[in-house]
């Protein structure tokens, strides 16, 4: 009898000390979160008439914190014989740029290009692991994006990024 009442009171305590889950989440402190959009529908990227590719590098962003991960995403549409690749540069601090890293080779058709994750890309500024880039030892303060665009060739119907950001 003097357990179960002790194991009560415990419970008791411990239910009236800890506030609930959402009161926790809101006392903690705030993380840094930013979204940057640079392409849209209104204003899509494609190759131009009579080229077979092309590149286009987005203007350098600073979400004005340090920050450690970033996740790029895009909306494309990608005929056949078609492919787009999304790469990343990043700067701790405005020092240096980083190496260009792949985040992502995208098709919707199999056949001539292949859609995959680049792996084998890690060095001492960082990592891409799967479509995430994981900064090494030091957080980075800026990036860019760039896009290639692919066709099999210049006579091939366009792949088209209708939408492009990025999230660190």
């Amino acid at each position: 009898m003097l357990r179960r009442l002790a194991a009560a009171a415990i419970l008791v305590l411990t239910m009236t000390s800890v506030p609930p889950s959402g009161a926790i989440a809101a006392s903690s402190t705030a993380s840094n979160v930013s979204y940057e959009r640079f392409v849209t529908a209104a204003a899509p990227l494609t190759v131009p008439r009579g080229k077979a590719a092309s590149t286009w590098t987005s203007p350098v962003f600073s979400p004005g914190f340090a920050f450690t991960e970033l996740v790029a995403s895009w909306n494309a549409d990608t005929p056949t014989g078609s492919l787009v690749e999304v790469d990343l540069q990043a700067s701790p601090g405005g020092s240096y740029w980083t190496k260009w890293y792949v985040m992502g080779r995208w098709t919707y058709d199999d056949t001539v290009f292949h859609r995959t994750s680049v792996g084998g890309q890690g060095d001492g500024d960082g990592t891409v692991a799967i479509d995430t880039f994981i900064a090494g030892k030091v957080p980075m303060t800026s990036y860019r994006l760039q896009v290639v665009l692919t066709r099999a060739s210049a006579k091939d119907p366009t792949p088209t990024v209708r939408a492009l950001g990025a999230m660190a």
